[in-house]
């Protein structure tokens, strides 16, 4: 059985076409996982951050609470 060069040449451009195309959905899929995985550190840095906030917040009230609250002293010109 022999190869015509047509048939040679069509079973080359197949092939690479092949090829690219796994590469294509390779390189696609690790983009994906990246862009997913990016995301979900996103999330849980602001979460991260979000709680750091709050508790900042309940040691300030707490803290003001245990000192009888805020006392501003009045001064001649204030109601």
């Amino acid at each position: 059985m022999t190869i015509s060069k047509s048939n040679y040449k069509s079973y080359w451009q197949r092939f690479i076409v092949n090829v690219t195309l796994v590469i294509l959905l390779f390189v696609s899929a690790l983009f994906s996982g990246l862009y997913l995985n990016n995301q979900k550190s996103i999330e849980q840095e602001l979460k991260s951050r979000a709680q750091a906030i709050f508790n900042s917040i309940i040691i300030t009230r707490r803290w003001n609470a245990l000192h009888g609250g805020v006392f501003v002293e009045k001064t001649p010109g204030m109601e």
